[in-house]
């Protein structure tokens, strides 16, 4: 709603919006400190490895191998270095320099779900 309020500032363009971006690594580390409690943080997903794995069962495949197609739109989708953050991509947040919105800390999401407040 706020782009259409600001029609001559967003028109024909691409509006990026980030109130709020953490790691899985912020949130675990968080949910520790607030409820007292040590989890197993797993290995780390090797990316390169993965999308590099996907791409050699595509070729044997012949493009038919739908998992690893899929292991590809997913990086291109969720991991930063092929462009998923926008923020990585030097794109900066359009909408927050004209609109004043809301400080959402990641102690305050964490503190919302884990009571079941969200």
């Amino acid at each position: 709603m706020e782009c259409l309020q600001h029609e001559s500032e967003t028109a024909n363009q691409r509006v990026y919006v980030e109130a709020f971006c953490v790691t899985q690594q912020q949130v675990v580390a968080e949910l520790e400190a607030q409820q007292g409690v040590k989890y197993e943080v797993l290995d780390p997903v090797d990316g390169d490895k993965a999308v590099a794995d996907a791409h050699k069962r595509l070729d044997r495949s012949e493009n038919h191998d739908r998992q690893a197609a899929l292991r590809t739109v997913v990086a291109e989708v969720w991991v930063a270095k092929y462009g998923a953050s926008f923020i990585a991509r030097g794109k900066k947040p359009r909408l927050e320099d004209f609109v004043e919105m809301p400080k959402i800390t990641l102690q305050d999401v964490v503190k919302k779900v884990s009571s079941g407040s969200w």
